[in-house]
């Protein structure tokens, strides 16, 4: 490519099969592609020493949970005060999960009762299907299509 020419656009394409495969086989080597992440991350900010900035990074705070999970698996081994960040971020994805299945729950039979359809969307969804791990994804609201009438 000349100089001043401009670059092909970056395309990324996984079939739903290796997607999946990806984020649910163990023998997938997750902790090499954090720490790549993390390292090319690092460059851009200035190469910080310490891992803490990665709690208050707005690109990279999703990853504090995925940190302890690979902790927890033995596949990285965080100073102990990382540690404790990235436990406490885990365990807050994990309660938040738990609360939003337990309401997402509630709202489908209550529909249900109602004979109302709807289809669960998104997080509610993907999370039991993609996630190795509850606690690595992070859970804000409940997105559910109501079919009109």
């Amino acid at each position: 490519m000349g100089a001043g020419a401009a670059h092909p656009p970056l395309t990324f394409f996984m079939s739903p099969e290796t997607l999946h495969e990806f984020l649910t086989d163990s023998s997938v080597n997750l902790h090499e592609s954090v720490l790549h992440f993390l390292g090319q991350r690092a460059k851009h900010i200035g190469n910080p020493r310490e891992l803490n900035w990665v709690f208050a990074d707005p690109v990279l705070r999703f990853l504090a949970p995925v940190l302890f999970f690979l902790h927890k698996e033995k596949q990285i081994i965080l100073p102990e005060d990382v540690l404790a960040l990235a436990r406490n971020r885990y365990f807050e994805n994990l309660a938040r999960w738990m609360m939003g299945e337990k309401q997402l729950n509630k709202i489908l039979r209550a529909l249900d009762d109602a004979h109302i359809d709807v289809i669960p969307l998104k997080g509610a969804v993907l999370q039991s299907i993609l996630y190795r791990d509850r606690g690595l994804r992070s859970m804000a609201d409940i997105d559910i299509l109501v079919r009109s009438e």
